[in-house]
């Protein structure tokens, strides 16, 4: 899941390694001047070993991956 209009078209680029957008969608806000006063940030991180993202809303969650483990890497908030 990406926000970063770069990101889609770079990851749209590379249909030939099997990535197919699942036109799943759902509402969120790239920044927090445009959300609402109860959104929450969304935090992202990649973990290259996994080779997969990791995504949580839960504000305490998002700081105990950043500081207890070394195999997340923190992209920043990816949403919200």
């Amino acid at each position: 899941m990406t926000a970063d209009s770069n990101e889609i078209a770079v990851l749209r680029s590379l249909s030939e390694y099997g990535w197919v957008r699942t036109e799943y969608s759902f509402e969120a806000w790239p920044f927090a001047s445009l959300a609402p006063d109860n959104a929450v940030g969304v935090c992202r991180f990649y973990s290259p070993t996994a080779k997969s993202h990791f995504l949580t809303a839960d504000a305490n969650e998002c700081a105990v991956v950043q500081a207890a483990t070394p195999y997340w890497r923190y992209e920043g908030i990816a949403f919200y």
